[in-house]
């Protein structure tokens, strides 16, 4: 089992928790690398992630035999599986700041859940903590012989933004392709005030 996963089972055995859903597609890429839609179940002894058959291949492609994962598709889940993910399990964590109630009540109904508990941003907690090997990824990525090119085009686009972040040689921005060129219409903040360098200080108009 890949590293990222086992340290969120053990996180989760000290919730007193059996298992858990993972639905956010930020939380699945983090602990698997998969991109594809799905959704990633923690069961007891086993991980399994359920997906369109679309995605099979891709998916697949994408884990190793270390990640012990378990790819289905959706299309071959009975509901008598679903009801046995949990079979004997009495809590099940969720993503509370993800899903909806109406997908809450779901899962509740499908997996025929006993207690579904709030798991308090769990994974979200275990992402702000980077190994060596996601810090180093990060900083390869970023150079100071950038070129647009890197990102897929010639020229910045009509309405597209290059953001940098202030410490240019070391600072996981638009260069990467994590982040990218940001759309206008992506961008709800104004500047209102430069703070730095201290002596030039000033409101912007």
């Amino acid at each position: 089992m890949n590293e990222k996963l086992r340290c969120l089972r053990n996180k989760i055995r000290t919730m007193d928790l059996d298992g858990m859903i993972v639905s956010n597609p930020v939380n699945i890429k983090y602990l698997t690398n998969i991109e594809a839609e799905g959704t990633l179940i923690l069961a007891r002894k086993e991980n399994y992630f359920i997906t369109d058959g679309r995605y099979i291949e891709d998916v697949n492609s994408t884990l190793t035999i270390n990640d012990e994962i378990i790819v289905s598709d959706v299309k071959d889940i009975s509901k008598e599986d679903f009801e046995n993910f949990f079979l004997f399990c009495e809590n099940i964590g969720f993503e509370e700041n993800y899903i909806t109630y109406a997908k809450y009540k779901e899962y509740m109904y499908k997996y025929r859940i006993n207690n579904f508990v709030e798991t308090e941003g769990l994974i979200e907690k275990q992402r702000e903590i980077k190994d060596e090997e996601e810090i180093k990824n990060s900083l390869n990525e970023i150079t100071d012989d950038f070129d647009i090119k890197k990102l897929g085009f010639d020229v910045i686009p009509n309405d597209m933004y290059l953001v940098i972040g202030d410490n240019r040689t070391n600072s996981l921005d638009g260069r990467s392709k994590k982040v990218g060129l940001i759309k206008k219409e992506d961008i709800i903040g104004k500047a209102i005030v430069r703070i730095w360098p201290l002596n030039g200080i000033k409101v912007i108009k």
